[in-house]
């Protein structure tokens, strides 16, 4: 089944095209503060069975440097992984978080690397759900693009001093650069989390090479 995602963030909107089947109906979920986002019915019930929503709009602030490992499979779309399936370590990054609510992301994840330059961050004490789109960019192993792609993010969790707890991400791949058929196919989507419950906080840098045989998480299986 494809599925429509509209995602409208403040003055920019994405339509993710697709077919829903009839009767389907999409909602407006009160995100506390992140403006508009829609999801069909069906999907917003497959995400909740596998990753905490967290509203409010007093967020903590979940600027920092993480490590994500094992980067574990919890739900796909596509079934072109088993769950518990594990992917390449995810570096993941939050910077510049306001006292609204946005902030910037970075991250590497095996061999390709992605940024959004506007996360929203929503939720309540140390819960947080944080909604945001990035550009990724996958290489091949003598370093030239193999890939690109936009996917859409929703990363929840709980911050702790070590770390985030309890961490999830899920995604949905928007669009698609990918000449040699790598990638997950567009309008598919994927549940991951941290196999041993926290995303450690880990000082790495973004210029840094990391060298890993497991394959990104939005890689195709086929091609591993």
């Amino acid at each position: 089944m494809k599925i429509k995602l509209i995602l409208s963030f403040c003055i920019a909107s994405i339509t993710l095209a697709g077919c829903l089947k009839e009767g389907s109906e999409t909602i407006a979920l009160p995100f506390g503060r992140v403006p508009d986002t829609v999801i069909p019915d069906e999907i917003r019930d497959q995400l909740e069975q596998h990753l905490p929503i967290y509203e409010g709009i007093t967020p903590p602030n979940i600027s920092g440097k993480y490590l994500v490992q094992p980067d574990q499979l919890v739900y796909s779309s596509d079934g072109q992984f088993s769950v518990g399936h594990v992917f390449a370590p995810l570096y993941l990054s939050f910077e510049n978080q306001t006292a609204s609510g946005m902030a910037t992301y970075t991250e590497r994840n095996g061999s390709s690397t992605a940024e959004s330059s506007e996360v929203y961050v929503v939720g309540t004490g140390n819960n947080f759900t944080a909604y945001f789109m990035t550009h990724s960019t996958t290489y091949d192993d003598d370093g030239n693009i193999e890939a690109t792609c936009i996917m859409s993010n929703i990363l929840s969790g709980t911050i702790t001093n070590n770390g985030i707890s309890n961490y999830r991400l899920a995604f949905v791949m928007l669009e698609k650069n990918d000449p040699h058929n790598t990638l997950m196919d567009v309008n598919e989507y994927r549940v991951f989390e941290d196999g041993d419950g926290l995303a450690v906080k880990y000082n790495w840098y973004k210029s840094e090479k990391i060298d890993d045989n497991l394959p990104a998480r939005f890689i195709k299986k086929s091609n591993n």
